[in-house]
């Protein structure tokens, strides 16, 4: 985004940030977007293979607490998450 967002309701800038993703098998990544329905893996839990997967940019009101999401990166998808 060329520029940060300004909220809906307040009218002010928004805080750029991300989401955290705790997994059992990581000490945390950054959420990510990931195209498509989810389709259960019987080793990864939920299958991303051949699938966009892009990051999870973040905002937040400092007034309301309103959250704003996008996905707006590039990454390639991977077999496995």
């Amino acid at each position: 985004m060329k520029k940060d967002p300004t909220c809906p309701q307040c009218r002010v800038a928004l805080e750029q940030g991300f989401l955290l993703d705790q997994r059992q098998s990581s000490a945390g990544s950054v959420a990510r977007w990931v195209e498509g329905v989810p389709a259960k893996s019987m080793w990864t839990g939920i299958q991303t293979k051949d699938r966009r997967v892009r990051p999870i940019t973040s905002y937040r009101c400092p007034d309301c607490g309103l959250l704003l999401d996008y996905a707006i990166g590039t990454t390639r998808a991977w077999a496995r998450t």
